[in-house]
C-alpha cells in the first residue's frame, strides 16, 4: 500500500526543501527547527483541550525535572500515564508533544505526567534514561500524591526507547507497572534490520539520522546496554502489557516488530499494530491525517482497555 495521500504531500514538501540531517549539526539549531515544525499546526481544533494543564518538578539524580501535567479530571482517581516524547534523544520537548499527551489525556481517561528529560548531545546516556526512570519511580513510590488508580509508561521514537527501558527496570525493582505504550520505539541499536534500508530515505526520519542520533546519545557506550537496547535486556518476562505500534515506511518498523517477537516469546502480553500508509511521527500527525487520527484512536483504545481489566 502506499503512503497516505496527505503524508505523501507532506513529504514531498518536505523531501524538496532537502534539507540537511536532522541529528548530525548543531543541536540548537535542529531543536528549533523542529519546534517550529511540531507547533505549525494548520487543524489547531483537532487538538483536544484539557481542563488543567499545570508544570511541576521531580527530584533527579542531577537537579529538578521539569513535568508536566494534563488532567480533565483534577484530584480524582484515575490511571497516571508517565510520557516521554521522541526527536532521537536530541530534539523533542514538551512544547513539541504536547498534542500527544492531550490525546492520551481524552482517549484513555487517563492524568498524564510529561517528562523534560535532559537530551543529547550536551546531557549523553545516561541522562535521559536516569532523569525518565527517576519521574516514574517517584510517580510509582507515591502513588497517593497523583490519586493513581495504576501507572503506566509511554513514549513515541526515542520516548518509546525510553519507556521500554523504564517498563524493564520496574519490573526489577518489584515495581507494578500497568502497561506500556511504545509507538514507534527504537529497542535495538545494532541490528540492520530490513525496514532501514527499504525505507532508508525520503520518510521523514532517515538512516542517516538514526545513526546520527544513536551517536549523539550514546557518545561511546555499549549500545547492547538494555538501557540503550531494551531488546538487549537478560530477561522479557513478567513486564507490563505492551501495546506497540509501527509504521509501514518507517525505518524503525521491524525493530518495534521484533521488541514485540521478543515480550511474546518471553510470555508477556503484547498488541503490535502496523499502520502499513503510515510513517514514522504518525501520532502527532493526527490532526492533518485521517490514517495517523485512525491509528492513535486504536491504540489509546487498546491502552484504555489494558486499564480498565486492572
Amino acid at each position: 500500500m502506499p503512503v497516505e495521500a496527505r503524508l505523501q504531500e507532506l513529504l514531498d514538501q518536505l523531501n524538496a526543501l532537502d534539507l540537511p540531517p536532522l541529528f548530525g549539526g548543531d543541536p540548537q539549531t535542529a531543536r528549533e527547527q523542529y519546534r517550529q515544525a511540531a507547533l505549525a499546526n494548520p487543524e489547531p481544533d483537532k487538538i483536544p483541550p484539557v481542563t488543567s494543564v499545570q508544570e511541576s518538578e521531580v527530584a533527579g539524580p542531577a537537579g529538578p525535572i521539569r513535568i508536566r501535567v494534563y488532567d480533565d479530571h483534577p484530584g480524582a482517581d484515575l490511571p497516571i500515564v508517565v510520557f516521554f516524547h521522541g526527536g532521537g534523544w536530541v530534539v523533542g520537548d514538551l512544547d513539541t508533544h504536547d498534542k500527544h499527551a492531550r490525546r492520551l489525556v481524552r482517549d484513555v481517561g487517563a492524568r498524564v505526567i510529561s517528562v523534560d528529560y535532559r537530551r543529547a548531545p550536551e546531557h549523553p546516556f545516561p541522562a535521559a534514561y536516569d532523569d525518565c526512570w527517576a519521574v516514574t519511580e517517584y510517580v510509582l513510590a507515591h502513588p497517593g500524591e497523583f490519586h493513581a488508580t495504576s501507572i503506566s509508561v509511554a513514549g513515541d521514537s526515542a520516548g518509546g526507547n525510553l519507556a521500554a527501558a523504564v517498563a524493564i527496570t520496574a519490573r526489577d525493582h518489584g515495581y507494578d507497572l500497568a502497561a506500556q505504550l511504545l509507538i514507534y520505539p527504537a529497542t535495538d541499536m545494532l541490528t540492520a534490520y530490513p525496514s532501514r534500508e527499504e525505507n532508508a530515505r525520503g520518510y521523514r526520519l532517515e538512516a542517516q539520522d538514526m545513526d546520527d542520533a544513536t551517536a549523539s546519545y550514546a557518545q561511546g557506550a555499549d549500545l547492547r546496554d538494555p538501557r540503550i537496547s531494551p531488546i538487549f535486556a537478560k530477561r522479557h518476562d513478567h513486564l507490563a502489557p505492551a501495546i506497540i505500534g509501527v509504521a509501514g515506511y518507517d525505518p524503525l518498523r521491524d525493530d518495534g516488530a521484533a521488541y514485540a517477537a521478543k515480550l511474546q516469546q518471553a510470555g508477556t502480553k503484547v498488541t503490535l499494530h502496523n499502520y502499513p500508509t503510515l510513517i514514522h511521527g504518525f501520532y502527532g500527525f493526527y490532526p492533518i491525517s485521517a490514517d495517523s487520527d485512525s491509528a492513535v484512536t486504536e491504540l489509546n483504545a487498546d491502552l484504555r482497555a489494558v486499564l480498565e481489566t486492572r
